[in-house]
């Protein structure tokens, strides 16, 4: 055998980078609702700055509030 063939897979295949898993966030409501329960909105938003703050160590996340 010569040297070549000892070699591990490692060493003779490039490592691929890989990108973090990304994710979307998406919050929202109809805006019909918000006057009838006005702590709603600032309630959805903390949730949505909680839910992407803790996954922002895995995830690579997109919010969009709509």
């Amino acid at each position: 055998m010569t040297d070549t063939d000892r070699r591990s897979a490692n060493d003779l295949l490039d490592l691929k980078v890989r990108r973090r898993t990304r994710i979307g966030l998406v919050s929202g409501g109809l805006g019909a609702y918000w006057m009838q329960f006005p702590d709603l909105l600032p309630q959805l938003q903390d949730s949505a700055r909680y839910v992407t703050s803790k996954s922002s160590n895995l995830y690579d996340v997109r919010h969009r509030a709509v």
